[in-house]
């Protein structure tokens, strides 16, 4: 494997008989992604789950790496398979609640307001106390005409953090109409 690090090209070799190659690929995922090589970064994360595939942090990068690239259907699949080996795994649980977010904030920005409320939905259920996550989703439902629940989400949003002026904003231009 070659990294170009500031210009100048490093090589590594990989062992293949080596006793923690799972591991070398792991780091090898961690440095690539550093470096903003998503792409690479998850074939490293793939090539260390091929070994081990019950190497949950490894899923949890992959997820990562892919939600990096926006490719939120296959970063929910492997911060999924994550969890499915460690159910109760928190980091994993709020990787899966923020590309729900990501997913949501991305089709809200093509316009797909439906869907975006549906992933911001998902992202509350996984973190009932994130006040981002209740934002934006009072915003998806105030933007798709569902005043009630949006003024019910935004509320949720100011009580969990008091100092939240756009959720105060929103909701007051909410009420008032």
């Amino acid at each position: 494997v070659t990294l170009n690090v500031n210009g100048k090209d490093h090589s590594l070799e990989l062992e293949p008989r080596a006793p923690d190659r799972d591991t070398v690929h792991f780091e090898m995922g961690n440095l690539l992604g550093e470096l903003g090589r998503f792409e690479e970064a998850a074939d490293e994360y793939r090539r260390a789950i091929e070994i081990s595939p019950d190497y949950a942090v490894a899923w949890l990068n992959l997820s990562r790496a892919l939600a990096d690239q926006n490719r939120f259907p296959e970063a929910i699949d492997a911060v999924g398979r994550a969890l499915t080996i460690h159910p109760d795994w928190g980091d994993a649980v709020q990787q899966l609640s923020r590309i729900h977010k990501q997913f949501g904030s991305a089709l809200a920005s093509g316009g797909e307001l439906e869907a975006a409320g549906e992933q911001f939905r998902r992202s509350v259920e996984l973190t009932p106390d994130s006040s981002s996550s209740c934002y934006l989703l009072a915003k998806a439902l105030a933007q798709t005409g569902n005043a009630n629940e949006a003024v019910e989400y935004y509320s949720r949003a100011i009580a969990g953090r008091r100092a939240f002026p756009e959720a105060h904003y929103e909701l007051g231009i909410l009420l008032l109409d």
